[in-house]
């Protein structure tokens, strides 16, 4: 009776995990026409009023979602700043940020401990081990692809900063202020440099100072283009030099330190290239070069 009804479970399971991955990648679909259209409007909407009572009360979460509850309670304080600066890393920030990747964290756990229960036909002993193992790969696998983004995310705005500062440079040779120059970017532009400076503008306006702002902005994101550029920024308002001139070597250098790069990237292709050369292509022309042979030597030896 067991070994009748255990393979039923097992399937019913396996088509549960298959129904609740299809609605999370229906849920994600659609979603990113939301997300077009907020990508669409403009890059800060934040206003000198706007306080951070009222921005934490747009920012609540409604916490409703069962998936959610469960992963707020799996947090420790520790754990969740960590989640929060690589959400802040990959540019998501606020409780909303935090609370889909924690609902991605559960629905992933719950995903893999279904398809993991497809092993109890193997032995309850070796279904337990992979149930849980899978639940534990699949919590952590949301976190792997938030570091990735974030990576990614550096990557971009490294090859957009030199772009960005000249517009800047422009902005502020034109008689615009730095303030409104920043605005300026962070409306013309795209990508993560113009989001960037877009809350680094917000803050300024929430009343921080623009040293405040900067540092706060230099330790939520690892990109060395950005950290230099700020670095820069620092030392033009202690020492009172003008900006203009100051912005036009970061563009400089930061457009010769990316055109090194890509030349770097380029030289390692040879010996990126060689593992899989010698994996598919050298043992193909041995066959057709030595296959031959090899065959002429055969039929010597069986006339012998």
């Amino acid at each position: 009776m067991f070994s009748v009804i255990l393979p039923l479970f097992t399937s019913l399971l396996a088509a549960v995990a298959v129904a609740i991955l299809v609605f999370t990648i229906i849920g994600a679909v659609s979603g990113a026409q939301n997300r077009q259209t907020i990508a669409a409007m403009p890059k800060y909407t934040l206003r000198d009023h706007s306080t951070p009572e009222q921005l934490a009360e747009v920012e609540e979460v409604v916490d409703s979602s069962l998936f959610l509850r469960i992963g707020q309670r799996l947090l420790n304080p520790r754990y969740r700043a960590w989640l929060v600066n690589k959400l802040q890393i990959a540019g998501q920030r606020g409780n909303v940020a935090l609370a889909a990747l924690l609902t991605k964290k559960v629905t992933y756990a719950i995903i893999g401990a279904m398809f993991g229960a497809l092993f109890l036909s193997k032995g309850i002993a070796m279904g337990i081990a992979v149930i849980l193992t899978a639940m534990v790969a699949g919590f952590f696998v949301a976190d792997l692809l938030v570091i990735s983004d974030g990576q990614n995310r550096e990557q971009e705005m490294d090859l957009a900063m030199p772009d960005a500062i000249d517009l800047l440079n422009l902005c502020v040779e034109s008689g615009l202020s730095f303030e409104a120059g920043i605005a300026r970017v962070s409306v013309s532009l795209n990508g993560p440099v113009a989001e960037e400076f877009g809350a680094l503008l917000s803050e300024m306006q929430l009343g921080k100072s623009r040293v405040e702002a900067m540092n706060e902005l230099a330790d939520r994101t690892r990109s060395k283009g950005m950290q230099q550029f700020l670095s820069a920024l620092l030392q033009v308002d202690r020492l009172g030099v003008p900006i203009s001139g100051v912005l036009a070597e970061q563009a400089s250098e930061m457009r010769a330190k990316r055109k090194d790069k890509a030349r770097e990237q380029g030289q390692k292709v040879t010996i990126k290239i060689l593992m899989p050369l010698m994996l598919c292509f050298l043992p193909a022309m041995f066959v057709v070069v030595l296959g031959p042979a090899i065959y002429q030597l055969v039929q010597t030896m069986a006339l012998l």
